[in-house]
């Protein structure tokens, strides 16, 4: 297999993408400038393809595409080839740089460009999920992404400024909590024998975990939508904002579980479109108390801030910091600067 360049100039123009189950967001770095230029976000409903994302973006901007592109994808990516985790996207990585003709690509998942953006944001912008724990210098940050899928960003203090690595972990299983717990979980082992958190803990796992609840008090499953369902959630009391509530416990779980094995001094923060959309609710769940709910390691964990980080933007932000030089992923780190051969 050939070298590619994914060495990156950053007095160079770039185009970033930040590609999710549901949209496609596109925009361009210039040199000098902050602010994300040609800013547009594609509903991958539409999308057969990266390059069918491509050639959209390209037709919107009315202009040629930068020759360089930092792409952070829902997709865990190792070597020349890429497959989307919630999406049939597919691609060679070296196949893609060639048709469109980049001088530099660099690919990272797109949980590593969130984090890189998180551990650069001024903590004032972050929004409280209760607790009193302080952001504490030089400690790893970890993020979940809650959206169509579960993800998990971690970022790492070193010398040459943050690291992101990269992490499956949404895909661990999930372990109940309480007996409703179990009986819900005995309930939806018939039809999925590896229940995962992202299974359960996504926007998909949110219209599962309201049937599952619906079945197990022997009422009728709805037919509802992850759209549907928050709507009526946050527009009045009812089973859709129980089914929520209890969401938003069980991620605390999670996140408790991420907060002690990552050593997240730096705190453990929400993002994805679901904490977008649901956040006055996760706030008022039992989010935080099932976080700190670890036996002996309860006071540990106060210590951690939890926060939800409300920006659709990030994984844009972080691969910008990936274009600028600041930043980088682990693996990159070992070799002193980003992989040069696959």
């Amino acid at each position: 297999m050939r070298n590619r360049d994914t060495a990156i100039d950053p007095d160079l123009p770039c185009l970033l993408a930040d590609i999710g189950a549901t949209h496609a967001r596109f925009a361009q770095r210039r040199p000098g400038h902050d602010a994300l230029h040609q800013h547009r976000v594609l509903p991958m409903a539409e999308l057969a393809s990266l390059d069918a994302a491509l050639q959209r973006y390209r037709e919107q901007s009315g202009e040629p595409l930068p020759r360089q592109l930092v792409l952070a994808i829902a997709a865990p990516v190792s070597g020349d080839g890429v497959a989307m985790t919630n999406s049939g996207w597919r691609f060679s990585i070296d196949a893609l740089q060639q048709r469109w003709g980049f001088r530099a690509l660099r690919v990272c998942n797109d949980l590593c460009a969130q984090v890189l953006a998180l551990a650069s944001t001024d903590p004032q912008q972050f929004h409280p999920l209760g607790g009193a724990g302080q952001r504490r210098c030089g400690q790893p940050l970890v993020l979940l992404g809650v959206g169509s899928g579960l993800g998990v960003g971690v970022a790492l203090p070193s010398a040459r400024g943050w690291l992101a690595l990269p992490s499956e972990g949404g895909h661990s299983d999930f372990a109940p909590a309480d007996e409703l717990e179990r009986e819900l979980l005995a309930l939806l082992w018939q039809r999925y024998p590896h229940l995962s958190c992202e299974r359960l803990l996504s926007g998909p796992g949110l219209v599962l975990l309201h049937q599952a609840l619906q079945l197990h008090a022997g009422r009728a499953v709805e037919a509802i939508t992850p759209h549907q369902l928050g709507a009526r959630a946050l527009a009045q009391a009812g089973e859709e904002r129980e089914t929520v509530l209890r969401f938003g416990a069980m991620l605390g779980s999670v996140a408790g579980n991420l907060a002690l094995t990552l050593g997240a001094g730096g705190g453990l923060y929400l993002g994805g479109g679901i904490v977008e959309k649901l956040y006055p609710l996760l706030q008022a769940s039992g989010f935080r108390q099932r976080f700190e709910d670890k036996g002996r390691y309860r006071e540990y964990l106060q210590q951690i801030p939890t926060r939800a980080l409300l920006d659709p933007d990030s994984g844009l932000k972080g691969a910008a910091l990936l274009a600028q030089g600041s930043g980088a992923l682990v693996g990159e780190a070992a070799q002193g600067g980003p992989t040069t051969q696959e």
